[in-house]
């Protein structure tokens, strides 16, 4: 299952200090301390392999984390591919 992690891009919104505040305070009522690094450690560049790597969370946690913000309207799950293509459209 960790090759699905690989093809997998989580891309964070820029949000307002208020804004912010609510999804974190809104993650942290769900899952804690883990909710909060997860989302701090989304920089729109790593996949979900590297994130789980980094942060040392089982990758079931970590998915059910990424699916919650996703759901939410936190981030935006993309693949590798979308991602890839999204900057290539760009230039």
């Amino acid at each position: 299952m960790g090759e699905e992690l690989l093809g997998i891009i989580p891309i964070r919104e820029q949000l307002g200090a208020v804004e912010r505040f609510r999804v974190e305070s809104k993650l942290h009522e769900k899952f804690r301390d883990d909710g909060i690094k997860v989302y701090l450690s989304i920089d729109s560049k790593k996949n979900a392999e590297e994130l789980k790597a980094e942060l040392g969370l089982a990758e079931a946690k970590l998915l059910e984390i990424l699916n919650f913000m996703e759901g939410e309207g936190i981030i935006k799950l993309k693949t590798i591919y979308e991602f890839e293509l999204e900057g290539s459209l760009k230039k």
